[in-house]
């Protein structure tokens, strides 16, 4: 006889409540790009992270890419594809809505420096980093 998993949904967030967010993984040749959280932030300080941020109200999931990468990196992407979209708890409950972007136009800026300290690009298969302004570990370690 098969037992059946109860779950209380009393237990669980209410998802409604979620804030949406866009999470954009930079890939070209093999690499993703990372940026390293500034320490005076309260989620994740001293970090790597993959970029993103909140979508602001009256705004579309693909206007808020736009903006957030323009804001946090300086770039604008040419070609993304959302590929899924996560619920994540920080301080508060994020949908958390994920693009793949593999190609965008500009130089990246340190335009928002207050918020990552720095950017590198680590090899997909989680083993090595090109070095940029800090030094990078493999996965696990």
């Amino acid at each position: 006889m098969r037992e059946e998993m109860l779950v209380s949904t009393a237990l669980l967030p209410d998802l409604s409540a979620a804030c949406d967010c866009v999470v954009f993984l930079l890939v070209r040749d093999g690499q993703m790009l990372l940026e390293k959280r500034a320490m005076h932030k309260t989620s994740g300080p001293g970090l790597h992270s993959i970029p993103g941020g909140h979508v602001e109200s009256g705004e579309s999931c693909e206007q808020a890419l736009l903006r957030e990468m323009q804001e946090e990196l300086g770039v604008q992407p040419l070609r993304w594809q959302h590929f899924c979209t996560l619920y994540y708890q920080t301080a508060e409950l994020q949908r958390n809505h994920y693009y793949l972007v593999d190609d965008w136009q500009g130089i990246f800026s340190a335009s928002r420096r207050s918020l990552c300290t720095g950017l590198a690009w680590m090899k997909l298969n989680g083993w090595m980093c090109r070095r940029t302004e800090w030094p990078c570990k493999p996965a696990g370690n």
